[in-house]
């Protein structure tokens, strides 16, 4: 080995204070523009953000279960309403037993026959007024049996409609609960997506725009500062490690960016792309055998 191997190899870097000075300045930007850049991003994204309430209204999701809710509630009071029904009508039908029950009256003797008198004007005019009440009598309301029967028919149709009511409102609510479970299940779906690129966007955009201020913010740094030293001769011209140091800092503030978007695992990932980075830029030599 040569004795300017071993230079090199044994070789430090050394860094000035005016170095030193701009690489704060340089970390005081990086936080500076994130937490800039973070402020700006959320302010962006703050409308944006997914709501279930609005994924449920896409899907038309209150409506159907507004509509279930009622005709579940119609359900209900429709089978209440058919077994009061059912109960008039078996109350009617006993009634009308009783009473077919009650009315076998017992045969009359046969009266013996009597000599028919002579009608007189007296007797004429009362047939008439019997045979006129009669007639008035025939257009009046019907008798007793009569009515408890039309009664129970109207019984046995409102009992026969309220069932077939019952029959469809069951149906109705079912093909409505179908409805509302799969539009639960897309909406939820769709909330679920939403919030997942929501919270991939905003990290993702202040990762990005941060790294991209700094990177431009460390150009210019640089540029100021090798207009700064250059103006002074040759003597105090930009050092080589300068840049070096400059960008090695403006990797590991990429790091930091990472890990405040996502954790741990983006500080991983950030930092090995920074090592990849750096070790394929990195100036190798070949050693040779002396």
């Amino acid at each position: 080995m040569t004795p300017d191997s071993e230079e090199t190899d044994d070789a430090r870097i050394a860094i000035t204070r005016a170095e030193l000075v701009m690489l704060v300045v340089l970390v005081a930007l990086g936080v500076g523009v994130w937490a800039w850049v973070d402020a700006q991003v959320a302010s962006y994204t703050r409308g944006r953000e997914p709501r279930e309430e609005r994924a449920q209204l896409a899907h038309d999701l209150r409506r159907l279960e507004a509509e279930l809710n009622l005709t579940r509630e119609e359900h209900r009071q429709t089978g209440e309403q058919l077994i009061k029904a059912r109960l008039e009508l078996y109350r009617q039908e006993a009634a009308l037993a009783a009473a077919a029950a009650r009315a076998a009256p017992a045969p009359a003797p046969t009266p013996r026959p009597t000599p028919t008198p002579r009608p007189t004007p007296a007797d004429n005019a009362a047939e008439g007024a019997a045979a006129s009440d009669s007639e008035a009598q025939a257009g009046g309301p019907p008798s007793p049996p009569a009515a408890s029967d039309a009664a129970r028919d109207a019984s046995v149709r409102h009992v026969e409609l309220l069932a077939g009511r019952l029959a469809t409102l069951q149906k109705d609510a079912d093909r409505l609960a179908l409805e509302v479970e799969g539009a639960r299940t897309r909406a939820a779906a769709d909330f679920g997506r939403e919030q997942f690129w929501h919270r991939l966007e905003r990290p993702a955009l202040t990762l990005l725009a941060t790294t991209l201020l700094t990177l431009l913010l460390t150009g210019v740094l640089l540029l100021a500062w090798r207009l700064a030293r250059g103006g002074r001769g040759g003597a105090g011209a930009l050092r080589p490690h300068t840049p070096t140091l400059a960008w090695l800092l403006c990797g590991l503030l990429f790091v930091l960016y990472a890990y405040q978007a996502f954790a741990v695992a983006g500080a991983a990932f950030a930092g090995a792309f920074v090592l990849i980075v750096y070790l394929a830029r990195a100036p190798w030599e070949a050693r040779r055998a002396g």
